[in-house]
């Protein structure tokens, strides 16, 4: 038999060289079998100089006549150690020096002069031996790979802890993107990233020179899915970051799936970081817009206080009974205008600190005209006052309607008044319809239009605002920006309704509050009176 095969079972080989009666009489598939390996037979010492590969055994036979040209072969140079442990049997009788063949990895010397049996079973305890010391190293070479991945994982692990302990110290977008790439070249990666700040912009992290591919290449991968693999590198998407990680390992390989999800607890902490920041700069914000908000606020509510407590002195001098001069009728229309805007104010705030988003609205079945009654009464009797035409108009005479009575009496007052302000002359008119919308259903429009002075574009964007940014909007009302208008459409948007306005500069406004008119199919058949 001639060749290198290799038992399936055990994968062992034994090169065979011995004398031809030998080999004759020894029962070698028995062996084969028994031992669990393959045989390679050797036509003579030269042929252990010809192997190209390094077999486990070799099992040699060793004669009074070849025991010093054999030695003398196997001391010799080969390029390719032909075996891993030699095995000498003797058959005839006779002085053999051995000492040659211990340096030449004699592992086994089995005298058979008797017959094969003792070979037989040296040859089964050392094979068994070998096979336990082969199972052995198997299992301490897994045991090795275990615990070197434990501690790769583990040291990785370690890795991104820190990152996250780290990453709260980081006060902005910058200072995070360079702690998470320093974190990503720690785990074996190169990387790079895109994180969305607060403000709509975008902070780059990597290597600048190759900063505008990458970009345009992770914004094109952001809406791939949460991971995406290019060759060797891949970009992980979270909401508000995406990662690009180079030099990965194969595709579907095990350290591959390791990495992937070593990567994804990375980036979902720094998303988490990134989230907690937009945070903190907000609520730095609405701090400062208190701040500011309570500074104006105290020089705005004082401003006419004093108007009213210095007029009001000086006519507390005034003799009873004495007639009042042109300047002191003045000082009394002073104080009249100082005190309607000090009361302006204070329903201000109070509306202010009355619109929560998270509100529910109490409604109620109600008669709209009933609820509007009040304020369509004062806004007549100040247009009157001022020579503005004021008309009130109902598609319905007895609407009724699922709303919350209060808000819409507040929505409805602050839009006439806010009319009654811009409007030096022409009308003012409010009216009530309903209309249809294949979503929402029946709904209630309430319109409120004037032919006052208008809005450009950019005063109209400001007008809409969030309830964060409501301070600020306060202290620049009375500068035209309409805190009034703001707090209308949080009123609106707590009764589940919209808020739509047009306006042209020079010619007027036009305000539409449309709003569900029933909140189920079968609404109740009570209507509460105002």
């Amino acid at each position: 038999m001639k060749g290198t095969a290799v038992n399936a079972r055990y994968g062992l080989q034994m090169l065979l060289l011995v004398e031809d009666q030998t080999r004759s009489e020894l029962a070698l598939p028995e062996l084969e079998r028994t031992l669990g390996c393959n045989l390679v037979y050797l036509n003579g010492m030269e042929a252990l100089s010809r192997q190209q590969a390094t077999a486990p055994v070799a099992l040699l036979e060793v004669t009074r006549d070849n025991h010093s040209a054999l030695a003398k072969h196997l001391q010799g140079e080969f390029q390719v150690l032909p075996y891993d442990h030699l095995i000498l049997f003797q058959r005839q009788p006779g002085p053999i020096d051995l000492e040659p063949f211990w340096q030449c990895r004699l592992a086994l010397y089995v005298p058979v002069f008797s017959g094969f049996d003792g070979l037989y079973c040296a040859l089964d305890q050392f094979f068994s031996q070998q096979r336990e010391i082969s199972t052995l190293r198997h299992q301490l070479q897994e045991a090795s790979d275990i615990a070197m991945l434990s501690m790769s994982a583990s040291s990785q692990l370690g890795e991104i802890i820190r990152f996250l302990e780290k990453s709260y110290e980081c006060n902005d977008y910058d200072q995070l993107g360079e702690l998470l790439n320093q974190t990503l070249e720690r785990l074996g990666v190169a990387g790079c990233g895109l994180i969305e700040a607060s403000d709509g912009g975008v902070v780059y992290f990597g290597l600048e020179d190759r900063q505008d591919a990458w970009q345009r290449l992770m914004v094109e991968m952001r809406s791939k899915g949460r991971f995406v693999d290019l060759e060797n590198r891949t970009i992980t998407n979270f909401d508000n970051i995406s990662v690009m990680a180079r030099n990965m390992p194969e595709v579907g390989s095990e350290p591959y799936g390791r990495m992937k999800d070593m990567l994804f607890t990375l980036v979902e902490g720094a998303e988490a970081r990134v989230k907690t920041l937009a945070l903190e700069r907000a609520v730095s914000l609405s701090e400062k817009s208190k701040s500011t908000f309570l500074r104006v606020m105290s020089h705005e509510l004082r401003t006419p206080m004093n108007a009213i407590l210095g007029f009001s002195s000086r006519l507390e001098t005034k003799p009873i009974g004495s007639a009042f001069n042109q300047r002191e009728q003045s000082a009394i229309g002073m104080i009249k205008d100082n005190a309607n805007r000090l009361m302006e104010m204070i329903e201000d705030l109070e509306d202010l600190s009355g619109v929560s988003v998270d509100s529910q609205s109490a409604k109620s079945k109600v008669l709209v005209s009933d609820v509007l009654a009040s304020v369509i009464r004062v806004a007549r009797e100040q247009a009157d006052a001022k020579g503005i035409e004021f008309t009130a108009e109902f598609s319905e005479p007895g609407l009724q309607a699922e709303l919350d009575p209060k808000r819409l009496a507040q929505v409805a007052k602050k839009l006439c008044f806010n009319a009654l302000k811009y409007t030096k002359q022409g009308y003012i008119r409010l009216s009530v319809d309903t209309r249809y919308a294949s979503e929402q259903g029946e709904m209630v429009v309430l319109t409120v239009e004037d032919s006052g002075q208008g809005m450009s574009p950019e005063k109209l964007n400001s007008l809409f605002r969030s309830v964060s940014q409501l301070y600020d909007d306060y202290v620049h009302h009375h500068q035209g920006t309409g805190l009034g208008i703001a707090v209308v459409k949080e009123f609106v948007a707590e009764m589940e309704g919209e808020l739509e306005v047009r306006s042209v500069e020079g010619e007027g406004t036009c305000f539409k509050v449309v709003l569900p008119r029933y909140t189920s199919k079968a609404p109740d058949d009570g209507i509460a009176l105002f």
